[in-house]
């Protein structure tokens, strides 16, 4: 599926207009089960890699007649080999369609697998995507009015980008420089930032510089958020000291088991979590959705950024993210891609 966005979308590693998105389809008698994740060539996963990646797991699990959903994610992750974008969509699928065989949503169906106690869902942010002060004001227009605004850097106008929305808007600001940042020029955004009132920073610079991330933490000013240096859970650890908190996002870290065990491995250090997205439909939202009360800090707002995402039962208004109701995601799609698993019959 071709995802177009409102706007063009800019980060500091490019502009894109239109996303591709996979959705998956995963079908037990009459039970069926959703999931979406979007090829990422950051990551090294392109379309293809993923359309390679989902026959092998149709094969997997053709035949398998398990109960037991780790069972089934099991045989899923080696099939998927290494691609976690695939295997973050069939990941997906298979939460929804056994928290609809169990007639729960998804959120509820996950306590059992959660040992962080169940609180209010935190608000979302809203991202303004990098761009010319004619851009951030049109922006600002549209989304200032929300509480927490998520604004990408990484260009030439950084500083001038945070003090223009800091005229206009008492909103709770966060920065994402998407790496696009040396940790020299991190610090010294750190202290200007500061005085903007921004609550913390985002991934200021490349993944791998733990020589430079080490040296920024010491002399930051704001807390700092891993994005792209930590991925799964196992990236956790060497985060400790270098960073505050770790974005969680589910097509990278592989779904929702391997982010729940993300959120586990985080508190254990004390480093503050926030479940992020990429550009996906509702379908990955409604999955981000069911960790929403888990963590500290939200990020779904990819199906708000898109002008023809025709998926129902998520939405976001000025930051509350929409109560589920029903069973599993509580969304309702027409877009398949079919992956199979057998009747138990």
């Amino acid at each position: 599926m071709n995802l177009r966005l409102r706007r063009p979308f800019r980060i500091s590693r490019g502009t894109k207009t239109h996303q591709v998105t996979v959705i998956v389809r995963v079908s037990r008698d009459d039970l069926v089960g959703y999931g979406e994740a979007s090829p990422n060539e950051y990551y090294g996963v392109d379309l293809d890699r993923m359309q390679q990646s989902l026959r092998r797991c149709a094969d997997a699990i053709r035949d398998v007649h398990h109960r037991d959903a780790d069972q089934i994610l099991d045989l899923i992750r080696i099939a998927c080999e290494g691609d976690t974008f695939s295997m973050a969509a069939c990941d997906i699928a298979i939460h929804d369609l056994f928290a609809k065989a169990d007639c729960e949503e998804l959120s509820d169906w996950l306590q059992h697998d959660v040992s962080i106690v169940k609180c209010s869902s935190p608000p979302t942010s809203i991202t303004f995507s990098l761009g010319s002060m004619d851009e951030v004001d049109e922006q600002i227009k549209e989304y200032g009015d929300w509480p927490i605004l998520k604004v990408k850097l990484g260009g030439p106008c950084d500083l001038q980008v945070i003090e223009r929305i800091r005229e206009c808007s008492s909103a709770t600001i966060r920065v994402d420089a998407n790496a696009g940042w040396t940790p020299d020029q991190a610090i010294r955004m750190s202290h200007k930032l500061a005085d903007l009132g921004v609550e913390f920073i985002e991934q200021p610079i490349a993944a791998g510089d733990w020589e430079g991330q080490s040296h920024l933490h010491k002399h930051s000013q704001l807390p700092l958020i891993a994005d792209e240096s930590c991925v799964r859970a196992a990236d956790i650890p060497r985060c400790v000291g270098l960073f505050d908190g770790i974005n969680i996002k589910l097509g990278k870290c592989g779904g929702i088991r391997e982010a729940c065990q993300m959120i586990r491995e985080a508190r254990s250090f004390d480093l503050q979590t926030m479940i992020g997205c990429m550009t996906e439909s509702a379908i990955a939202m409604a999955a981000g959705r069911s960790l929403a009360s888990r963590v500290d800090h939200v990020d779904l707002d990819g199906s708000t950024l898109l002008a023809n995402d025709t998926t129902s039962g998520f939405s976001v208004s000025k930051g509350q993210i929409s109560k589920p109701f029903g069973y599993g995601l509580c969304i309702e799609t027409r877009w398949l891609d079919l992956p199979l698993l057998p009747s138990e019959n």
